[in-house]
């Protein structure tokens, strides 16, 4: 009989073995992959999370709409962050919200809700970085660049800053590189990211977690939220169009997660 058992466990160990990358690449938006080298512990797990989603499409711009463009990007990085042997956990990969009761915007506590999932996907998982990748829009079609958003009250502020000061630094450089000569609209603090009623709000699934009108649960990681390009600015909107620039921002974000650990292994 233990014989038996000690076959079924070498069994077991030897399948686990063979997990291949893209194997584990099938796994649906909310779970994390699992180690792909078995003995060399786990690895980072990084939460990405692809902004708006179902009935909220974010900036739109002709043909252009932030919902998609947001979420190739995210796919795209995490196919890259799979290659280089990190873990990834999507909170969406399909045009859907990821609270499946969004049905209609802006409808706030179905918003809410959608919000909230994405920062619970991102601590159910274990995660070591949250990513939200987001594009921009402006009534000032003469606006353009890219600009990454951090929140300064978190016990984890420092490395906030420097994953921010990382993924503008490298997006900026791969877009360069790419062919298009972006601009840098710096890194933003976003304590005072929306003003109501005389009282500032931060970003939702960057913040503490304490602000605003009621309490929720904030991510118990650190992270940035990256508006990379503007939707309604044509030279901007030119290289959205481009997969070749898509690649570049996700390779910047790449970039980003690779320098952190080396600053913070």
């Amino acid at each position: 009989m233990k014989r038996v058992w000690l076959a079924a466990i070498l069994a077991l160990i030897t399948f686990i073995a063979t997990i291949s990358p893209a194997a584990a690449e099938d796994l649906p938006a909310g779970q994390a992959l699992p180690p792909l080298q078995p003995g060399a512990g786990t690895p980072h797990i990084i939460a990405i999370d692809a902004g708006h989603g179902g009935p909220e499409p974010g900036a739109v711009e002709g043909d252009l709409v932030e919902r998609d463009l947001n979420l190739r990007i995210a796919l795209e990085l995490a196919s890259i962050l799979r290659r280089d042997g990190f873990a990834v956990v999507l909170t969406r990969s399909r045009r859907d919200a990821v609270n499946p009761d969004y049905l209609h915007a802006p409808d706030r506590p179905q918003a809410r809700r959608d919000l909230q999932m994405r920062v619970d996907v991102a601590n159910q998982a274990g995660a070591d970085l949250f990513l939200s990748i987001h594009n921009n829009g402006s009534p000032n079609p003469a606006e353009r660049g890219t600009e990454i958003w951090y929140d300064a009250s978190r016990p984890f502020a420092d490395r906030n800053l420097a994953l921010a000061e990382l993924a503008l630094q490298n997006i900026t450089r791969r877009l360069k590189v790419a062919g298009y000569d972006g601009i840098s609209r710096g890194v933003r603090e976003d304590s005072h990211f929306r003003v109501f009623r005389d009282r500032p709000f931060p970003l939702f699934v960057l913040g503490p977690g304490t602000t605003g009108f009621r309490s929720y649960e904030p991510t118990a990681m650190p992270g940035i939220l990256g508006e990379t390009l503007f939707l309604t600015n044509a030279s901007d909107a030119a290289a959205l169009r481009q997969p070749a620039a898509l690649q570049a921002i996700a390779a910047g974000y790449r970039d980003a997660v690779a320098g952190y650990f080396r600053q913070f292994a």
